[in-house]
Order: structure tokens, then C-alpha cells, then sequence
């Protein structure tokens, strides 16, 4: 189990006590995230981050899943205790939603506009050896 913040260095096995504490800097906003991952190889992971009224709680894992509401400071901390234990049945009370594919339509733009910028850079190059050979 490791613990890690924006701003400080991993903690690796932490309790629930270091658990509270960097939950507790993240309501003073002193660091603006905080995830709990179980293992490299499972690759299990637990984030929390604030919110406009509470806190976003992500898991990402295969997929990456979002609760669809913010929950408050007290159900974070009991999450991501039970998560710390191997404790998974707060998974199943929340309601989700899968954003692992939610950013690909800004990679999409990108490319169109890339490809429209080539296309317009070899159009300029072709008419311009074009006028070249007409001299």
C-alpha cells in the first residue's frame, strides 16, 4: 500500500492516522490530491480531490471510474480506510461513471488540426515552386 499527495513524499504502508492527515491537508488545500494504490502489479488505485462541494473519489484500475457525486470529507476518509484494509464493498453503495475515454476527443482536434495545418503548408510550398518555375 503507498500513499501519495501532490506535494510530499510516498508513504508506504501508512494507517490511518497519516491517512486522516493527508486527507486533513487536502480539506486545508494544502495539497489538492491524494491517492491510495494497492500494488505495481494490480496497479489498484484510489484518488480523491476537491471538488466544488465535496470531494471527487476516482478508482482506477483496467478502467477508470468517477463517483457521480462528491462526497463529503468523513466518507473519504472512511473509504479510503476500508480501501487500506481491503475492503471493497463501499465500491458497490456508490454510482459511477467510466471516464477512461473521456479526454479522446481533444486528441482528435488536435490531429484534425495538425492535418489541416500540413495540408495547408504543402499547398503554400506547391504554389510557391510553382510560381518559382513560371519565372
Amino acid at each position: 500500500m503507498r500513499l501519495e499527495t501532490e506535494n510530499a513524499r510516498a508513504i508506504e504502508e501508512p494507517d490511518d492516522a497519516v491517512i486522516g492527515a493527508a486527507l486533513a491537508s487536502l480539506e486545508r488545500r494544502r495539497t489538492s490530491w491524494v491517492a491510495l494504490s494497492v500494488d505495481k502489479e494490480r496497479s489498484a488505485l484510489v484518488t480523491a480531490a476537491r471538488g466544488r462541494s465535496g470531494y471527487v473519489l476516482e478508482v482506477v484500475g483496467r478502467r477508470v471510474r468517477r463517483c457521480r457525486r462528491e462526497l463529503p470529507p468523513e466518507a473519504v476518509a472512511r473509504i479510503f480506510r476500508a480501501y487500506r484494509r481491503g475492503d471493497d464493498t463501499w465500491s458497490r453503495d456508490l454510482a459511477w461513471k467510466d471516464v477512461t475515454n473521456e479526454g479522446w476527443w481533444f486528441y482528435l482536434v488536435v490531429i484534425l488540426v495538425l492535418g489541416v495545418a500540413v495540408a495547408l503548408a504543402f499547398g503554400w510550398l506547391a504554389e510557391y515552386l510553382a510560381s518559382l518555375r513560371a519565372e
